[in-house]
């Protein structure tokens, strides 16, 4: 998951929806982007905490993936390997 120039008020709103909606249900872990322009990097750090950390699941963030400097698309659906002992989230088809 990855947005940009988002409030942490409007990315908690967002995480809030999506969690009361199951879409984490099932979730093997989460992959955080990044999220340029989005505000104070604590607030978003405890937005994160308080609404993933609950699902009881790993989260690895800082991906370059979305829309920073260090960008690599990840096709959704592909199969990937989310390492929270290494924070490596490796796409074994490739990240394109």
């Amino acid at each position: 998951m990855e947005d940009v120039t988002e409030a942490p008020y409007r990315i908690d709103r967002m995480l809030v929806q999506l969690v009361q909606a199951g879409w984490f249900d099932g979730a093997a872990g989460v992959a955080l982007g990044t999220w340029d322009r989005c505000g104070d990097p604590a607030e978003l750090d405890a937005v994160f905490a308080a609404r993933l950390g609950p699902l009881g699941i790993p989260i690895v963030a800082g991906v370059p993936a979305g829309h920073g400097p260090r960008q690599r698309t990840l096709e959704l659906g592909a199969p990937a390997v989310l390492d929270a002992g290494t924070l490596t989230l490796r796409a074994p088809g490739g990240a394109r």
